[in-house]
């Protein structure tokens, strides 16, 4: 299915508060997924497996430059952990990352760290981008979706101006969404809304008893 950039954030964003992230998270979410749609970068089944994993991860804590669960055994959710990394700022790099489920998802975060004169790098095993320099493009790769595996990510500055590979171009909306994936968040999306019930009615859902449009 092809979808709209505003159509990818505004699932995102649904998804992620029907799977319990708080607004503020769920609205980092919704932003991320815009930003990696409109890099032509895998965005859809990883997020479908971050919100599957939810109860399987724990808050950030960081020490000696390095980022790791707050609780033994867990992983750590992107979408927790590059907000935490936003909130740092320039001192976010360099820094490591340890049981860091979808790699990717982490790359949004880092680019508004980066700048035209602060390319950075993000590399986890088989997978490199680095983001920011003069033409604050977007290089490198990325692996398949791995569902459920846990990285140990990298995030350094980039010496000059990022070389490797070619520039990943960016996409002009529509984005093809998977068929596999979309479902998995539409079925995410439908627990924030509320089944209609006589109660739900009486207290003003809808057009309550009397529909008279």
């Amino acid at each position: 299915m092809s979808m709209s950039r505003n159509e990818i954030e505004s699932l995102a964003l649904k998804a992620a508060r029907g799977a319990g992230l708080s607004w503020g998270l769920a609205e980092e979410a919704a932003a991320a997924a815009g930003w990696l749609a409109a890099h032509g970068l895998p965005w859809a089944e990883e997020l479908a497996d971050v919100l599957d994993r939810t109860g399987a991860t724990s808050p950030p804590r960081v020490e000696d430059g390095t980022v790791a669960p707050s609780r033994p055994g867990s992983a750590l959710c992107p979408i927790l952990t590059g907000a935490f990394l936003s909130d740092l700022g320039p001192a976010a790099v360099p820094m490591e990352i340890c049981d860091l489920l979808a790699p990717a998802w982490i790359v949004p975060f880092v680019a508004r760290v980066a700048g035209p004169d602060r390319p950075l790098s993000v590399a986890w095993v088989g997978g490199q981008l680095l983001v920011g320099g003069p033409d604050a493009g977007v290089r490198g790769r990325v692996p398949a979706p791995s569902a459920g595996v846990r990285h140990r990510v990298t995030i350094a500055a980039a010496p000059g101006e990022p070389r490797t590979g070619a520039p990943l171009p960016r996409r002009a909306a529509p984005y093809a969404v998977p068929e596999a994936a979309l479902q998995r968040l539409l079925a995410l999306e439908q627990r924030c809304y509320v089944p209609a019930s006589m109660h739900s009615r009486l207290a003003g859902a809808g057009a309550g008893l009397l529909d008279n449009d």
